[in-house]
């Protein structure tokens, strides 16, 4: 059993793009501030792609399984880290998660199949 979280927040800096040692698979990894929470987000795939269009500052939306892992520095105050790996990401940059308008039995009905899982 897995949980997974939707967040939205702003990207710290520019994704960044790298490749598995043990697979030789491309992914992208990036840090998300979310209010006072910083999370640790990684993508692959077309999430990858669309992850690495992005840039520093700009607004994004992520859902996806997560982990939570408290960790301390050098005798220092237990503090928690958030990890979420993307399976879906939307942001007003990308603009292809706008839901569209279509046509059923003569009424307009939102397309919202982008935010099903």
């Amino acid at each position: 059993m897995s949980t997974s979280a939707l967040i939205t927040g702003k990207l710290w800096r520019a994704p960044e793009a790298r490749t598995s040692s043990k697979t030789g698979k491309p992914f992208a990894v990036a840090n998300v501030r979310e209010q006072a929470t910083w999370w640790q987000v990684t993508a692959f795939d077309e999430a990858a792609d669309d992850l690495l269009k992005l840039e520093a500052g700009d607004a994004i939306s992520i859902s996806g399984p997560f982990r939570a892992e408290v960790y301390a520095k050098d005798g220092s105050e237990p503090r928690v880290s958030f990890r979420i790996i993307v399976d879906r990401i939307a942001s007003p940059r990308l603009g292809k998660h706008k839901p569209k308008a279509e046509k059923a039995r003569g009424r307009e009905v939102a397309d919202t199949s982008w935010a099903t899982p």
